[in-house]
């Protein structure tokens, strides 16, 4: 983004045409990166000092249902289709409700990020707990992820996307808040067959107050 505005700049100062049009397209591609530099930093000083969770009881339905609004808009811009799969009875967990949102939504974003046009994004909700924990899915069809790059994909600025598409930060923030809340996250991929994302959160019980036996 550096590289671009200081480009820009240089464009508008070096332009011996300098007409409101081109000046308007230069700074418009300005404002844009620093725009990108913004959550850039943003997404660093989350990394480096996420704040502790704060756990109170919610339904995850609720929170799959809220994550799902949200990206619609982006999804159907790419013209991926989102399904929500999630049970009629409530899946209650003791979580932080916004950290928890911010797994779902990005674990959507790259799924439908990773989709063609008319492919569908799927988030299924396991109807019972396995093992004491909730299974959350995000599934797609995508261009999926080489088996090499399985082991590193939670390392920190590690990103499969194009240079200027991702920050590399993103997976490694989920890990870590799923980690902070006792859970699990696993990743399943072929090539050019799709994704499948798993999220495992404790059921009932709030992970930070275990009992002594």
């Amino acid at each position: 983004p550096l590289n671009v505005i200081s480009g820009r700049a240089e464009m508008i100062l070096s332009d011996p045409d300098r007409s409101p049009d081109r000046i308007a397209k230069h700074a418009t591609a300005v404002k844009t990166e620093s725009e990108r530099i913004s959550k850039i930093i943003q997404k660093l000083l989350h990394f480096s000092r996420r704040s502790p969770s704060q756990k109170s009881k919610h339904d995850l339905r609720e929170v799959i249902h809220h994550s799902v609004e949200l990206i619609q808009p982006l999804a159907d811009k790419q013209q991926v289709e989102l399904i929500a799969n999630l049970p009629a009875t409530p899946a209650e967990a003791s979580f932080d409700f916004n950290q928890i949102q911010q797994v779902i939504m990005n674990l959507i974003d790259n799924a439908v990020a990773a989709s063609l046009a008319n492919q569908t994004v799927c988030i299924c909700l396991h109807p019972q707990p396995i093992d004491g924990q909730w299974k959350v899915e995000i599934i797609d069809k995508g261009s999926g992820i080489e088996k090499n790059q399985l082991d590193v994909i939670f390392e920190p600025f590690f990103t499969t996307k194009e240079v200027g598409s991702g920050t590399g930060l993103g997976l490694s923030i989920v890990h870590g808040i799923i980690e902070e809340h006792s859970g699990s996250i696993d990743c399943q991929s072929d090539l050019e067959m799709g994704t499948t994302m798993a999220v495992r959160i404790p059921a009932g019980q709030d992970p930070a107050k275990k009992v002594s036996t």
